[in-house]
C-alpha cells in the first residue's frame, strides 16, 4: 500500500516536473513562433479593458487588415506616445486610410483622439488573464531562479521519492525472504 503511494506520488512529481519544462519552453519560444505565424503578445498593463480584458492578460493579437476591422473588435493599437493600448472599436471613418473611434471597456468616456489604421496593430485573438503577470515576473533574473529552484525541487523530490521505493520494497523482500514459511 505504502508503495503504491510512494509510486503515484513520484509519477505526480515527474509529471508536474514535465509539464514545468514544457510550459518553459513554451514561454521561451512561443512569442517567436507566435510572430512567425503573424500574431504578437502583449501584457496588458493597466485596467480600462476589464472585465473582458482583465490587468495583467495576455493578449494575442492578429494582423489584419484594416478593412476587415469592425466597431466591437478590440484592437491593440500603438498610441502617439509610443505606448501600446488595447481597447475596443466604436466606429471607423471611410476611406482609405480610415480611423477608428477606441473606448477602454471601463473608461467612462472613448479616448480623446483618433486612431489612425497605420498605427493599428492587429485584432485581439485571445486574451488569457494573469498569463501576462507570469510572463513579466519570468522575464526578471528572481523569477528566473524561482522557476529553475521549482523544477529542480521537484526533480529531487522525484528522485527522493524513487529512492524511498526503491529501498522499501528491497527491505519488504527481505524481511519475506527470512520469515519462515507456515
Amino acid at each position: 500500500m505504502l508503495l503504491s503511494a510512494l509510486r503515484l506520488t513520484r509519477i505526480g512529481f515527474r509529471g508536474a516536473w514535465l509539464v514545468g519544462v514544457a510550459g518553459l519552453v513554451v514561454l521561451a519560444a512561443g512569442p517567436a513562433v507566435l510572430r512567425i505565424a503573424g500574431v504578437d503578445s502583449y501584457t496588458v498593463r493597466g485596467g480600462s479593458m476589464a472585465p473582458a480584458v482583465p490587468l495583467g492578460a495576455l493578449v494575442l493579437v492578429q494582423h489584419v487588415p484594416a478593412s476587415d476591422i469592425v466597431a466591437g473588435d478590440v484592437i491593440s493599437f500603438r498610441a502617439p506616445n509610443g505606448t501600446v493600448v488595447t481597447h475596443r472599436v466604436l466606429g471607423r471613418s471611410a476611406g482609405t486610410e480610415p480611423t477608428f473611434i477606441t473606448k477602454g471597456d471601463a473608461n467612462a468616456t472613448p479616448d480623446p483622439d483618433m486612431t489612425p489604421a497605420s498605427a493599428v496593430i492587429g485584432r485581439v485573438a485571445v486574451s488569457i488573464p494573469f498569463a501576462g503577470l507570469a510572463l513579466v515576473q519570468l522575464a526578471t533574473g528572481p523569477g528566473i531562479l524561482i522557476a529553475a529552484a521549482l523544477l529542480v525541487s521537484l526533480m529531487v523530490a522525484g528522485w527522493f521519492i524513487d529512492e524511498l521505493r526503491t529501498t522499501l520494497a528491497a527491505a519488504a523482500t527481505r524481511r519475506a525472504a527470512t520469515e519462515p514459511a507456515i
